[in-house]
């Protein structure tokens, strides 16, 4: 599992501070600005991150070099997106063993998951096909859906979480987004540059708390 402090509370804090406090702006932003963001990466943390851990406070980069801030402030919303995203991506990749299965698809849940721009980008950036739940209740859905499974082994069911589902009207999730596969090959190749930007904020991080001890 992988647990974020800075989740929706990153996006808020973008769309509050360069998108007029309004989703609908930050939507429009993230749709004019090209997939790759121009090589400009940001990293919001307005409080400690838990991953990576510790870091704090809002870092920029352009082609993987530091700067002090964007040229333009409409980088910014896709900038948010395309790092909390490529955090997962890059995550996936080092925990997935080389020879395990492919992931088959993506469930989104909470308020994100109405938003049509983010439920786009998740399908690109994680190449899967993204589903959310029928109900408000993704979350519960999903318990109950395991649950199910766990019974349905016990009892002598065979086969994995697809072969259960064959037999339910509804599994209770449909299908939002399908991954673009020009815009999901320019995210594959983004990982390694994802990788180096995190590595240098965990970095400056630690430079902070090295300088707070020198001032102690």
């Amino acid at each position: 599992m992988l647990c974020y402090k800075n989740g929706a509370l990153a996006r808020e804090y973008v769309r509050d501070h360069h998108s007029s406090k309004d989703w609908s702006v930050f939507n429009k932003l993230v749709e004019s600005t090209p997939t790759g963001n121009d090589g400009y990466m940001g990293f919001y943390f307005p409080l400690f991150e838990i991953i990576p851990q510790n870091v704090i406070g809002d870092f920029f980069f352009h082609n993987g070099e530091l700067i002090p801030s964007f040229e333009d402030p409409k980088y910014h919303p896709r900038a948010i997106l395309e790092s909390q995203l490529l955090s997962i991506r890059s995550r996936i990749i080092s925990i997935l063993p080389k020879d395990s299965h492919p992931l088959k698809r993506l469930l989104l849940t909470g308020g994100s998951s109405a938003n049509e721009v983010i439920r786009q980008m998740a399908a690109d950036i994680l190449h899967l096909d993204t589903y959310v739940a029928e109900s408000k209740e993704g979350g519960t859905v999903g318990g109950a859906l395991l649950a199910m499974f766990a019974w349905w082994k016990q009892q002598g069911g065979e086969g994995g979480l697809d072969e259960l589902k064959k037999g339910l009207k509804s599994d209770g999730f449909k299908l939002v987004a399908k991954p673009d596969a020009e815009r999901a090959e320019i995210y594959e190749d983004s990982v390694g540059l994802y990788r180096k930007c995190e590595h240098k904020v965990v970095e400056l991080n630690a430079n902070k708390g090295e300088e707070i001890d020198d001032d102690l």
